[in-house]
């Protein structure tokens, strides 16, 4: 019995009496093997797939763990750093023998607070599919409403941003939350500098799908990075001094994903 060019098996048959093969016999036996063939090329992918599946989910919780303890072990050293440096910059600030000094101490903060949320950011990566909440019915436009009030505490053009529409999901709450989070952040942060931003968030049913549009009147985004802004860590070209850590549209991306949906410029 031959698979795929390989010898699998012998399949031997014998008849009560004796009498010469038909033509007929052959081709019910050429039937058989040609299923039974079949039959054993399936299950050998499916023992394949299976143990692939198997492979893929161990190194996925191994990656996950990974990037939990890596990140984890990561802010108390942070902590420490971040505690001295404000140290630093109060009795700089009171000695003022060196203005440099207080300078480079304040450097020193802001790194810190930088470090501080990238690593928040890589644990909400790494934890989205894993530790998600219940999926439960969510007002999309509610939940981009709670942003921008959000937003209009903290950033000082929020008021910019503008909400309509109307639609209902099933979803993790918390993790839509962030997808808007980033989107909205995002549209702000890189607003252009000539001009007052405008970002408008527009939920609407399509048929059986739900889609949200976020425009605005930003930098914009040219054609060969419209893929990539979506990979970890990756940042545009002439934007190296911009605020962000590379992550935001990753969890962005990946929210999406799990929730059975997709992300796209």
């Amino acid at each position: 019995m031959d698979v795929r060019g390989e010898q699998r098996g012998i399949f031997a048959i014998g008849l009560k009496m004796l009498r010469a093969w038909t033509r007929l016999d052959r081709v019910i036996l050429e039937a058989v093997m040609h299923h039974l063939g079949l039959a054993l090329e399936r299950a050998e992918q499916t023992q394949t797939l299976r143990y692939r599946t198997h492979a893929l989910e161990r190194s996925n919780r191994e990656l996950q763990q990974f990037a939990f303890i890596a990140s984890h072990d990561l802010q108390e050293p942070l902590r420490t750093v971040a505690s001295f440096s404000d140290l630093l910059v109060r009795r700089a600030n009171l000695a003022s023998a060196d203005p440099k000094a207080a300078q480079y101490a304040q450097l020193i903060t802001e790194g810190t607070a930088r470090m501080r949320t990238l690593i928040q950011d890589l644990l909400t990566f790494s934890r989205i599919g894993v530790q998600s909440g219940p999926q439960d019915a969510a007002d999309l436009l509610e939940i981009a409403r709670d942003v921008q009030r959000h937003l209009q505490q903290t950033t000082c053009c929020a008021s910019a941003i503008f909400v309509e529409g109307e639609a209902m999901v099933r979803g993790d709450r918390a993790q839509l939350k962030q997808l808007f989070e980033h989107l909205l952040d995002n549209a702000l942060k890189f607003r252009a500098p000539d001009r007052e931003p405008h970002v408008t968030v527009t939920v609407r049913r399509d048929g059986a799908w739900v889609q949200c549009r976020v425009t605005d009147n930003g930098l914009g985004i040219e054609a060969q990075y419209l893929e990539s802004i979506f990979m970890p860590f990756q940042r545009l070209q002439g934007r190296e001094g911009s605020i962000g850590n590379g992550i935001g549209l990753s969890i962005v991306r990946k929210v999406a994903d799990w929730h059975g949906g997709d992300v796209q410029v």
